[in-house]
């Protein structure tokens, strides 16, 4: 949805012509006719409410030839007050101080993803929880 973050990612990965970048909307007709080797979706999903989601997963793992790597917050309460305590220090914008904790309180814990993931018709994954509260979610092609 950012054409300034392709474009970052355009001119850092300039010495690797095959991969290719660009801004689409997930729910467009041009996004759903493609397919892609890996689809990876970072601080996106929690988003989405869950029927869009099961919606959406249970299109993009027919669209990865390889599979989808997912990398979004998880929520946990130490991670909610810390954000709040950090963008309050650290930043100017009202933004980012309203939106920061907000999206922590819509993310998922590790039963939200199993079942969405369930519920898309998704069998095969794997959940790992990292650093700065983040899931990282492999998924192989189905």
């Amino acid at each position: 949805a950012n054409p300034n973050i392709v474009e970052f990612a355009r001119m850092n990965c300039s010495s690797y012509p095959e991969i290719i970048f660009e801004a689409v909307d997930v729910r467009s007709t041009d996004f759903s006719q493609r397919s892609y080797d890996i689809i990876m979706g970072t601080l996106f999903f929690h988003h989405f409410d869950d029927p869009t989601l099961i919606t959406l997963l249970t299109r993009l793992k027919e669209q990865a030839k390889l599979g989808l790597i997912i990398n979004d917050i998880h929520r946990h309460w130490l991670a909610y007050h810390s954000i709040r305590l950090l963008t309050r220090l650290f930043s100017s914008s009202s933004m980012v101080k309203f939106d920061a904790p907000l999206s922590v309180r819509r993310a998922f814990v590790r039963a939200d993803w199993v079942r969405v993931l369930t519920e898309s018709g998704i069998a095969t994954y794997t959940i790992q929880w990292k650093w700065a509260f983040r899931w990282k979610i492999s998924i192989p092609a189905q």
